[in-house]
């Protein structure tokens, strides 16, 4: 608690202002799922069916940019003389949904409730400032991420037993092909036992990121004699269905000092961030019509490309995406296909954010989330679409870094 300065455990004080909201102020809107858990590389992943998801509401702004809806990041027409602004959640946030400004002393940042939940307790970490999602996170950004993912794990271990120690998963979606949704900068929390809900006793899912931290290719690549973490491309050691970067953080520090810096965390996002860029630029020259990298001329300061950052007290991994997902398709006997070799009608599309790093699908369609369960090659086809081909190359290095950070 010193860190963040918070009067109680942030694990206390999220569950009881979740409860409070739910139940109290009808300030929040829980989503109820059907899960199934699908196998794909050899990993266990959550896919849950969310029939609310179809009936998402549109933002509707009006003249004092109030609004129940989830906002939009759609730019007005050019031929509008007064567009009106959409919604942000996180310029005043609903004193209902709000928990904490942080850290207490000059707060920069406010941690907020998810107002349309589909994980309990799923809340969220965004700027006061207005500050765009597009652009590099910034070290206070990822400090007070980690010392959130911190206080919950110190919060909840016991005084000598660390066997019931809790854990959260931090996801951050940035770009068009990332599964974002807001333009106000967030960095977005998950409990992990809360991710377990459904599951029968809490088995047969692994959270993703704790999957690969246990391969001997990322355990214990901690480097805290320097000044960043060493990154991985975990691709090239482990079977995925992309690429995916990774870097070991330094073992946690249960008491009130930590045992690497601020600097030291934003320097390894950098270094992360560095390789899926050079990735992209690679994967560009050899395929320059598989999709269109970022615009960055829309935001100030926006980065080139689409990516999902996540980030657990033992690891930071870094995606890049090409895609937010993919459409699933009836089977057909016809012969007739697209450009992809799929055949039948179009049932619906899947997109995809941060949560699939952490072994997390959501669909809103019945019959997609019946096909998905039944047909795993069309599942491990949804997963390979949205980011990179892994590398070739087993032992690759890294491309050359561009330096746009």
């Amino acid at each position: 608690m010193a860190l963040l300065g918070l009067r109680e455990s942030l694990p206390s004080l999220v569950r009881s202002k979740y409860l409070s909201a739910k139940t109290e102020a009808n300030a929040l809107t829980f989503a109820a799922t059907e899960l199934a858990i699908v196998k794909a590389y050899g990993l266990p992943f959550q896919l849950r069916y969310c029939p609310a998801l179809a009936k998402k509401p549109t933002p509707i702004a009006d003249n004092n940019n109030a609004s129940t809806a989830i906002p939009t990041t759609a730019s007005p027409s050019p031929t509008q003389k007064n567009p009106k602004k959409s919604f942000d959640p996180f310029e005043h946030p609903d004193p209902n949904l709000l928990i904490a400004h942080v850290p207490t002393e000059s707060p920069t940042h406010s941690l907020v409730l998810n107002k349309y939940p589909v994980i309990p307790n799923h809340f969220i970490i965004a700027t006061k400032q207005n500050k765009p999602q597009t652009a590099p996170l910034e070290a206070d950004d990822l400090w007070l991420t980690y010392q959130c993912l911190r206080e919950w794990a110190v919060s909840t271990r016991g005084t000598n037993d660390r066997s019931n120690q809790e854990d959260l998963f931090a996801f951050f979606n940035s770009g068009r092909h990332s599964g974002a949704s807001q333009p106000h900068r967030h960095v977005q929390m998950l409990p992990v036992e809360d991710m377990k809900h459904g599951l029968v006793a809490g088995k047969g899912w692994e959270l993703f990121v704790d999957a690969l931290y246990n391969t001997s290719f990322l355990n214990g690549m901690t480097t805290p004699g320097k000044e960043s973490g060493t990154v991985i491309d975990l691709s090239a050691h482990v079977n995925l269905p992309f690429r995916i970067f990774g870097c070991c953080l330094p073992p946690i520090a249960y008491d009130s000092s930590a045992q690497f810096s601020p600097q030291y965390l934003y320097n390894t996002y950098k270094e992360l961030y560095y390789a899926a860029e050079a990735a992209v630029h690679t994967h560009l020259e050899l395929e320059p019509d598989d999709f269109e990298p970022e615009d960055t001329h829309q935001v100030p300061n926006a980065l080139p490309i689409s990516y999902n950052m996540v980030m657990t007290t033992r690891a930071m991994l870094l995606c890049p995406r090409r895609s937010e997902g993919r459409e699933v398709r009836r089977e057909s006997g016809g012969a007739d296909s697209d450009a992809d070799g799929q055949q039948g009608e179009v049932i619906d599309s899947v997109a995809l954010n941060g949560t699939i790093l952490g072994g997390t699908m959501m669909v809103k369609n019945e019959e997609v989330w019946t096909k998905l369960k039944r047909d795993n090659a069309e599942f491990t086809r949804v997963l390979e679409a949205v980011g990179l081909p892994p590398s070739t190359e087993k032992g690759a290095q890294k491309e050359d870094q561009p330096a746009t950070l």
